[in-house]
Parts: C-alpha cells; sequence; structure tokens
C-alpha cells in the first residue's frame, strides 16, 4: 500500500514537471507555415524573447516594461481567433541548421527561461515558426533561404498593403522586397515604446488598412495589432525584422551588421539612423506615406 502512494505521488510529480520541461510545443517549420498563410490568407502574431521578456514584466531595448501589453501578450498565447496564428521561436528541441553564435545564445536562453515559457504556453496547441521571417543570420546553413524569401513575397504579390512600423524601419526602402506588390502604403509609428499610442496605431491600422493586406514591424506592438485587427476581419501580418534580414542576405553578411538609413535594434550604433538613402528611393518612400501616429 506504501510502495503504491509512493509509485502514485512520483508519477504525479513526474507527470506534473514533464509538462513544462520534458514537453514541448508543436511548432511548425518554416516552409509549413509560410504554405500556411499562402493557402489560408490569415493573420499571424509572431514571439520572441523580447515578446516573453515583457510578459514576465521586465523590458526589451525598445520596449518598457508595460503590465498591460504584458497581459494582452499572454492572453494571445492561449486565447484562438478565427483565422489567425501564433508563431513561436523553434528553439525547444533540436537546434540542427543554427549556427555556432545563435546556438549558444538559444541554449543559453533556454537554460533560464524554458520552464517560465512553457507555462505560458496551451501544450496542445498548434503553433507555427516565427523564424519565418528571420531566414537568414542565424542559419549555418543558407540554402534555403533564397526559397524562403521568394515564398515570402507571394505573400503580398500584386496585393495593395499598408505597412505600419516605427518611424525609422524603413521596410522594403532601397531594395526589392516590396517590389511585387500592387501599392504600398505607411503608416509610421514610435520607434520606441510604440505600445503607448496603441489605441490611436490601432484605429489608423483599421481604418486604412481595411481591404489590404496589413505588414507590421513595431516590435511587441505588432504582436498585439495582428490579433486585434484579426479579430476585425482584416489580414494582418507581425513581419518583424524581415527587411533587415533581406538587406543581410542581399551583401551576404555573415554577422548581424547596421543598414544605412535603417534602425537596426540589435547591433551596437543601429540606433544611429542618417537619412543616407538614394533620392529616387527617399522620394518614393515618403509619397507612401499616408500618416505618423509618432
Amino acid at each position: 500500500m506504501i510502495f503504491k502512494k509512493i509509485t502514485t505521488l512520483s508519477l504525479s510529480i513526474y507527470n506534473t514537471i514533464g509538462k513544462y520541461i520534458w514537453r514541448k510545443p508543436k511548432i511548425k517549420s518554416i516552409d509549413e507555415t509560410i504554405d500556411y498563410i499562402l493557402n489560408n490568407q490569415c493573420s499571424v502574431s509572431r514571439f520572441g524573447d523580447g515578446e516573453f521578456a515583457i510578459i514576465q514584466g521586465n523590458y526589451n531595448g525598445f520596449q518598457e516594461k508595460n503590465g498591460e501589453l504584458g497581459n494582452r501578450l499572454a492572453e494571445i498565447l492561449v486565447a484562438p481567433v478565427n483565422n489567425h496564428i501564433v508563431c513561436l521561436p523553434d528553439v525547444f528541441g533540436n537546434l540542427k541548421g543554427l549556427k555556432k553564435s545563435s546556438k549558444e545564445f538559444n541554449n543559453g536562453l533556454l537554460r533560464n527561461e524554458r520552464r517560465a515559457w512553457l507555462k505560458l504556453l496551451n501544450i496542445d496547441r498548434q503553433y507555427y515558426n516565427a523564424f519565418f521571417t528571420r531566414c537568414y543570420n542565424m542559419f549555418e546553413d543558407k540554402t534555403q533561404c533564397r526559397k524562403w524569401f521568394s515564398k515570402n513575397k507571394k505573400i503580398w504579390e500584386k496585393k495593395n498593403i499598408l505597412i505600419v512600423e516605427g518611424e525609422f524601419s524603413r521596410l522594403g526602402v532601397g531594395n526589392d522586397l516590396f517590389a511585387n506588390a500592387a501599392n504600398v502604403q505607411r503608416i509610421l509609428a514610435p520607434a520606441q515604446n510604440a505600445y503607448s499610442k496603441y489605441n490611436e496605431i490601432f484605429e489608423a491600422a483599421k481604418k486604412y488598412g481595411e481591404g489590404k493586406l496589413v505588414l507590421i514591424a513595431l516590435g511587441m506592438t505588432a504582436t498585439v495589432l495582428a490579433y486585434d485587427l484579426a479579430k476585425c476581419g482584416i489580414q494582418a501580418i507581425d513581419i518583424g525584422h524581415i527587411d533587415i534580414e533581406y538587406e543581410w542576405y542581399l551583401m551576404g553578411a555573415d554577422n548581424k551588421v547596421a543598414i544605412s538609413g535603417k534602425y537596426v535594434n540589435e547591433v551596437k550604433g543601429g540606433d544611429l539612423i542618417s537619412n543616407d538613402i538614394d533620392k529616387e528611393y527617399l522620394e518614393e518612400y515618403l509619397e507612401e506615406i499616408i500618416l505618423e501616429v509618432i
């Protein structure tokens, strides 16, 4: 009887701990994620270490602590919305394929945060791959990168798009990332602490995003905005760092480097923004701006 009780107790403890330590979330591959977006015209919210930090009451380099934002992010992780997917960093299992520095970063992060992150997830929910926009720098084998960028471009091919971005992000300016879109308009928002202007940004995106594909590069605010716009029936994708990744891909960069004329929060000196942009591109970019919520 005593043995049976001990065995039952041990099994209970094992199942409880194992739920958070040994199990891992179900995350689709990059190709499966892009294909799902293309086939379903769905909205996308992406999570990374910054979003989890805000949920846990910490701050990120360009977003101060914000309890309301943390609660919204936690909600999105477990509250399904029609035609909307949630993407997680695919770091909970084998890190094969990532370059050494990326493996070291993610291994160190997960040693401290795995249990806390897993407690925030619905372990039975199907998640998708946040790296579909982070599809160059972190990978050791870059033979798939060209294909991933080409597939991503199909998401906005021949579509009218509204880009909601930080005022110095300048997505696609100086490259051909959005050259296949039918039309591009932009709403500029604060480069840092954008959530302080969330209501204004949301109302503007809802007004000008009707009938368009909305692409958002606005840190943690983008994660929430894509979710809220999806509830309004507007396809919105938290597109994150895809433009910077594309710039690094075009130049064949081995490491993260600053991009002239663009805000790169992950690089030393990347916040020192200049207007060193070709006149032709600058004029086109300025014409695309329909509103500033700064």
